[in-house]
């Protein structure tokens, strides 16, 4: 059809039980298709109408194709009727961010992601001006800007290489008349601050709500870039930290990625579902309805209990929640195969629940998990609270999640201010069985060892003896 047209069509969901949804693609003079939209079908065999418009002046094709069922394995698609109407030829240029986000935040020499510009109407050329460089007409160093006439679009690529904010204004002409002009910006920052990749549920670049518990006590020592779950392809290289929320879903598809890209940098894991044998399979997890987590004599001077207040009779309880309903603390009662060299280090268990039920886990550097070919080349800790009980968190559950950030990057070359300044030899060292208790006798097999160094800080570390 020749543009510019509207396409109406209407839709009717294949059964009663699910959502279907398609992709559109408009192909423009035989070219690539360009994707256009993903459009929902309603259920209930109810029809539904979708109108697209197209305002340029090319021969143009439209393209569906289907999409996963959204709660059902059926994907076919049933048009009841497409209407194609031809609308009067542009008379004006026309301009509209076509794909990618127009204000972005990275790091020197970290990618941006490509923002492109498509041109219509009567347009027949676009052009960029800038701010924040040595001209108007220069584009940051790093930054490549690609022209395509044929496709008429404008995308900005690359990698700022020098720390700033870069603004930039775009417009499109036909050689009489110019558009309105579109605007967007991109920082490449600088910090001080640990470079943390806080990957949960993100929408236009903001976080879950859910998170913001955790996110504000983080802001402290952690600089944070939020990392949509369903990204893929993500490089990690430019982070110090990586921090998976307990909010996705565990089956998004970054996810999927992060199971390996995870021992490449110190993790703390927060949904411990992302275990289960659906997922990752390393762990059999379970939800519980208990708020308090038991931490052995042996742990409390881990790290992760800086600046805990204990509880509870034995003066070795820490209460996560005040919810008194639903989903609370996690426990894992298995490990999935068998974890080399050792299993990891059981810090604290869910109160109330029968053996085991470890909730608050270390994987120590070096352990190859089931079904890995690799292992962590830092430090992990696992934080075993559901999300439902993220609204009800108590002052304790914020801190064991800050100190979990710290302790995984500690050792690691991070930003000064975050170092201890501190020279500190060790004083003595002491160990410990899987189960927490003190270990007298010559050491043999998997033990913890605890090293006590001078400046009252210790370490944990898993070893194994030659018997």
């Amino acid at each position: 059809m020749q543009g510019p047209s509207k396409i109406s069509v209407w839709n009717a969901s294949g059964s009663t039980s699910s959502q279907q949804k398609f992709d559109v693609y408009f192909i423009e003079n035989g070219g690539t298709p360009a994707f256009q939209t993903t459009t929902t079908i309603v259920a209930n065999k109810l029809i539904k109408k979708n109108t697209y418009n197209y305002t340029g002046n090319g021969l143009l094709k439209v393209k569906f194709v289907s999409s996963s069922a959204i709660s059902s394995a059926n994907t076919n698609l049933y048009f009841y009727n497409i209407l194609i109407e031809s609308t009067a030829p542009a008379t004006t240029p026309s301009l509209q961010l076509f794909s990618g986000a127009n204000a972005q935040t990275v790091y020197p020499n970290q990618p941006i992601s490509a923002i492109t510009y498509k041109w219509g109407g009567t347009a027949n050329a676009a052009a960029i001006t800038w701010t924040g460089t040595t001209s108007g007409s220069t584009a940051p160093d790093g930054i490549t800007v690609t022209t395509d006439n044929t496709a008429k679009t404008v995308t900005l690529s690359g990698a700022p290489s020098t720390a700033g904010t870069y603004e930039y204004s775009i417009t499109a002409t036909d050689g009489t008349n110019t558009t309105a002009a579109l605007t967007g910006s991109f920082t490449a920052k600088t910090t001080t601050k640990i470079k943390m990749a806080y990957v949960t549920t993100v929408t236009n670049g903001v976080p879950s709500t859910t998170d913001q518990p955790f996110l504000t006590a983080l802001a402290t020592d952690f600089d944070l870039n939020y990392i949509s779950s369903t990204a893929t392809g993500v490089d990690y290289s430019y982070y110090d930290v990586i921090m998976q929320s307990a909010v996705p879903g565990s089956g998004d598809a970054g996810l999927a990625e992060l199971k390996t890209k995870c021992l490449a940098k110190p993790f703390v894991q927060m949904k411990t579902f992302q275990y289960q044998s659906s997922r990752w399979n390393w762990m059999t997890p379970a939800n519980t309805s208990q708020t308090t987590i038991v931490v052995p004599d042996a742990m409390k001077s881990h790290p992760l209990f800086n600046g805990i207040t204990f509880s509870g009779d034995a003066s070795n309880e820490v209460i996560l929640t005040t919810a008194t309903t639903g989903n609370m603390a996690v426990k894992v009662t298995a490990w999935v195969g068998t974890p080399s060299p050792a299993s990891p280090t059981v810090l604290a268990t869910v109160k109330g629940e029968p053996d085991p039920a470890y909730c608050y886990m270390e994987i120590p550097v070096g352990t190859t998990m089931s079904g890995m070919t690799a292992f962590n080349q830092y430090k992990q800790m696992v934080l075993g609270l559901s999300e439902a009980a993220w609204g009800s968190l108590t002052n304790e559950a914020i801190t064991l999640a800050v100190n979990a950030a710290k302790y995984v990057v500690s050792g690691v070359n991070v930003p000064t201010n975050v170092k201890s300044a501190t020279a500190k030899s060790v004083l003595s060292k002491e160990y410990y069985d899987i189960f927490g208790r003190r270990v007298t006798c010559e050491p043999q097999g998997v033990l913890i060892e605890k090293i006590i160094y001078s400046d009252g800080s210790s370490e944990f570390k898993k070893i194994q003896f030659s018997k």
